[in-house]
């Protein structure tokens, strides 16, 4: 299991219609297994850009990402998918339970009085 993640000099940016756009710009960051991070920023200030990222869906433009020293997205294709399946998880932003999605998974997860 993955126990530090961390991001040097970390960037992304986006081409269209001859206009670059830098959604990260120069990310340091280590993350530690066990610590709680949170992401915070208004909208398009780059938080889904780093969290995918971060979770080996994208690339960076610059920089490196490391999980333990290792750099999966310098691998082949299906190694990182690979790498994704056992070692980081994903809850998508469009996920939207409704309240029988938590009755169905009572037990699982406990709600903060009053969600339900």
């Amino acid at each position: 299991m993955v126990q530090h993640i961390t991001c040097r000099d970390v960037s992304k940016s986006y081409v269209g219609d001859g206009v670059t756009t830098q959604a990260v710009r120069h990310i340091n960051i280590e993350l530690t297994k066990g610590e709680f991070t949170a992401v915070a920023g208004a909208s398009g200030s780059g938080k889904s850009t780093l969290l995918s990222l971060l979770g080996t869906l994208d690339q960076p433009t610059s920089g490196t990402i490391s999980y333990d020293e290792k750099k999966p997205l310098s691998m082949k294709k299906k190694d990182v998918a690979d790498f994704r399946f056992e070692h980081i998880g994903f809850v998508f932003q469009q996920f939207h339970p409704n309240a029988n999605s938590f009755r169905e998974c009572h037990g699982t997860i406990v709600c903060p009085k009053g969600v339900l």
